[in-house]
């Protein structure tokens, strides 16, 4: 897949943080491709921060961002409010 400038950005996207983070594979996915460049387009910080945080969360959960999307509603927000519990240190038994 050939990388295009994002707006704004002086430069190709391939030269962005993105492609050069460990989670680089996720830009395999147009999908993803396509919500970063749109992210970019009103910040690269934004976009870069937003992008590292989607990498984080689907490594340490083990799924992908199709996966997540696949995800009943109820399943969806029960994961991502059981990591932000994870993450404050406030798992209750």
């Amino acid at each position: 897949m050939s990388m295009k400038p994002v707006p704004g950005s002086n430069g190709e996207a391939s030269k962005c943080l993105a492609m050069r983070s460990r989670y680089a594979s996720l830009m395999e996915n147009p999908a993803v491709m396509r919500w970063y460049q749109n992210v970019c387009r009103g910040s690269r910080i934004t976009g870069d921060v937003y992008f590292r945080r989607l990498g984080g969360f689907t490594e340490s959960n083990g799924i992908t961002p199709a996966g997540i999307l696949r995800l009943t509603p109820k399943r969806r927000a029960d994961l991502l409010l059981d990591t932000v519990s994870a993450m404050e240190g406030t798992v209750c038994p």
